[in-house]
């Protein structure tokens, strides 16, 4: 979700905020973009007159949507492997485990039977790696883990 520029969103950094007025910078909105590689980017956008205004910026969210995956792609193919390692989230053993086995097609209440803990805790575990890798469900967390090498 893009983050228009107000002055209200710098409530905590007003420093910032001033002096991106007085570089012209007033106006304007950022798109962060999490890849499946674990990467992420910013592209921001700004102007120096008049504000964004709601019917602006849903006329122009595909367009910003399609320039921050373009560029992203492109600037990651440039990227050396160590910086990619370097980007790649953190999962812990458990986590591992249960992707794996996810992987071979296992449900949660099969995981908790092959590794002696509850379903709830599979699903936690399950939950938990969605997160650190920006997917949205079970099976593109397999899919994101395995293009990033993690299993």
């Amino acid at each position: 979700m893009p983050i228009l520029w107000e002055e209200k969103v710098y409530s905590k950094t007003p420093t910032l905020w001033q002096a991106q007025k007085q570089l012209g910078l007033q106006y304007g909105w950022s798109q962060s973009l999490h890849g499946d590689n674990g990467l992420r980017s910013m592209l921001s956008l700004a102007r120096s007159d008049g504000p964004i205004t709601p019917y602006e910026w849903y006329e122009k969210l595909g367009y910003t949507m399609f320039i921050s995956n373009h560029l992203h792609g492109l600037v990651a193919k440039k990227l050396p492997d160590r910086v990619k390692d370097y980007c790649k989230p953190h999962l812990s053993a458990r986590e591992i485990e249960i992707l794996k086995l996810s992987a071979d097609g296992k449900t949660a209440y099969e995981i908790g039977i092959i590794l002696c803990i509850t379903e709830r805790t599979t699903n936690f575990h399950i939950h938990r790696v969605i997160m650190k890798l920006g997917v949205n469900n079970k099976l593109a967390a397999v899919v994101a883990a395995t293009r990033a090498c993690l299993i």
